[in-house]
């Protein structure tokens, strides 16, 4: 009998000590994955703890960039009234250069093609070039003024409308945010409670959205218009620097036409060239100046042909009628 009880005793002793061994053995393991879990969980809030580092790191510096680019040191406007009074002056500067160098070489391809005596070129060339410069320099400044009035007239407009019957400019703008922006409901709401605070950044919205015009600015017309006028001329002239030159020395006409052919498209592939570079074009400046090196020679071949057509034409018929002439004389 006590045989049996120490047996029974010694079997509960041991089931209970692997009981606790399974046990052990379970709460081992969970803390294991636990501790696994955790560690994963701080490797990725690791993770993502430096990438937000990284980004932020990164927004700042292309914001640091961005701003010595534009320059932060402006503030209230002034950096793009400069820029809009920079980017007019070199718009007028290029493209009145580059019309005054390709008009000039036309007329003097032409006059080649009709074989006129270079004196002829020379006069011709310089009385077009002067004319179309002044011509194109009024026509800028009459053009800008008008442009200027039109805006005026429209944002005076505008604002009165904002003033007098502002929920029917707020339901304008609300379409023009819904249809052209999809715009949600809430945000637009929110947005139009905004800009409605603001005057003129509603009217310059509507204007553009709507009108497609930019607000009236106070530029100095006589100065777009004196840098057109100044850029046609001299770059005008090139064309006309073999005539000028060596008239005197009585060169062949065609070795004047060649160095009229060279100073024009050494001309024209520098704006071309400074073109792309001062509007900080994506295409390079090179393929910018053949690109304007080909236009230009177009222009100046099909003057060519024509007036060498012409001229061949008409000394054809004068060819004809003389011999029509001296036929009836003969007879």
């Amino acid at each position: 009998m006590l045989e049996g009880r120490t047996r029974f005793h010694s079997a509960a002793r041991c089931t209970r000590a692997g009981g606790t061994l399974k046990f052990s053995a379970a709460h081992e393991e969970k803390t294991m994955n636990t501790t696994t879990n955790n560690m994963k969980a701080v490797q990725e809030l690791t993770k993502k703890q430096c990438f937000e580092q990284r980004k932020r790191l990164g927004d700042e510096e292309a914001g640091r960039l961005s701003r010595e680019v534009h320059g932060h040191h402006h503030h209230d406007g002034e950096l793009h009234s400069e820029d809009d009074s920079s980017s007019e002056t070199i718009k007028s500067l290029i493209f009145g250069g580059l019309d005054g160098c390709i008009t000039a070489f036309a007329i003097v391809s032409a006059a080649e093609g009709a074989s006129l005596e270079p004196p002829t070129i020379l006069i011709l060339g310089l009385a077009n070039v002067f004319a179309d410069a002044l011509a194109m320099a009024l026509g800028d400044v009459v053009s800008e003024r008008a442009e200027q009035e039109y805006a005026k007239r429209e944002f005076d407009r505008e604002g009165w409308e904002f003033d007098n019957y502002r929920e029917g400019e707020l339901d304008e703008m609300r379409a023009i945010f819904r249809g052209k922006f999809h715009v949600e409901d809430d945000d637009c709401e929110t947005l139009l409670t905004v800009m409605a605070k603001y005057k003129p950044l509603f009217l310059e919205t509507m204007a553009h959205y709507e009108l497609g015009i930019m607000p009236p600015h106070q530029g100095a017309l006589w100065k777009k218009g004196t840098t057109t006028f100044f850029a046609f001329l001299v770059f005008g002239t090139l064309p006309l620097v073999g005539y000028v030159v060596f008239i005197p020395f009585h060169l062949g006409r065609s070795a004047m036409f060649a160095v009229s052919v060279a100073a024009t498209a050494l001309t024209l592939f520098a704006l071309g060239f400074i073109q792309a570079i001062a509007i900080s074009s994506t295409k390079s400046p090179t393929l910018s100046g053949f690109v304007i090196l080909f236009n230009g020679g177009l222009a100046a071949a099909a003057a060519y042909l024509i007036s060498w057509g012409a001229q061949t034409i008409l000394h054809n018929l004068a060819s004809s009628q003389q011999d029509a002439s001296s036929g009836l004389a003969a007879s």
